[in-house]
């Protein structure tokens, strides 16, 4: 059983925990959700191994302390807990015709998260084709947002419980970004972002990327189908030989 270990460091402005692989493997970046914090993130090494390559892990901390019910814990960007909450009830009772109030709830900055953490991109020293970037929910939607409003090109995107945003514009953006390849994944029963919100983000990216779509039974959670098509996926995206 392969053993890893675990350090806190402060890359740029971020405070992360970075967990090293081969020097000449990919980074893979995940970002947490909202309310949560880079910790829950820490289990991806162990359970998500690859047989021919061990690529150094990021957890970025979000750049927002939370207070009152999530104090302790993080979030990558401001969000409108009470308005979530009336979603999620709205959506569990079969209200239809969300998108306005969706669109209320992210229409927030993404901007400043976006330039923390590809400062903390930077302060690697890696080139972009040798870096993948995700997470999941919040941390996915700021994944997604620095794919589409950048011409850098990310080995991958991984994103997980993500949602199509658009006030943001990922539209335009898309048409300049990079050929970045994904992942992404999303749980029928999720009802704190509901799967359409997912489903409309691929046929976003599937205008111009290339990626795959797992959906499966499930809610707000990574189950271990992604794990494994992330395990055939990710080597393919850094030299095809390995896959």
């Amino acid at each position: 059983m392969t053993d890893y270990s675990f350090f806190r460091r402060k890359i740029g402005n971020i405070e992360a925990i970075e967990c090293p692989g081969n020097p000449q493997d990919p980074i893979i970046i995940l970002c947490h959700g909202y309310g949560s914090l880079a910790d829950n993130l820490t289990f991806f090494p162990s359970i998500c191994s690859f047989s021919k390559l061990r690529p150094t892990w990021i957890f970025p901390n979000g750049i927002l302390p939370l207070e009152n019910d999530f104090r302790g814990s993080r979030a990558c960007f401001p969000l409108n807990v009470l308005l979530l909450q009336e979603l999620s009830r709205l959506y569990a009772n079969g209200v239809g015709n969300l998108q306005e109030k969706y669109d209320e709830l992210f229409d927030v900055d993404l901007e400043t998260p976006k330039e923390a953490l590809e400062e903390l991109i930077l302060n690697l020293n890696r080139p972009y084709n040798e870096i993948i970037i995700g997470g999941f929910s919040q941390g996915a939607i700021l994944a997604t947002h620095l794919v589409l409003t950048s011409q850098n090109p990310y080995a991958g995107a991984l994103i997980f419980a993500g949602a199509r945003l658009f006030n943001q514009g990922w539209e335009e953006g898309l048409k300049q970004c990079a050929q970045v390849p994904f992942l992404q994944s999303h749980g029928y029963e999720d009802e704190i972002l509901p799967y359409h919100l997912g489903a409309h983000l691929n046929d976003l990216l599937l205008t111009k990327l290339n990626g795959q779509f797992v959906s499966f039974h499930g809610g707000h959670e990574i189950p271990s189908v992604v794990f494994q098509k992330m395990q055939v996926t990710v080597p393919n995206w850094i030299d095809p030989a390995r896959g």
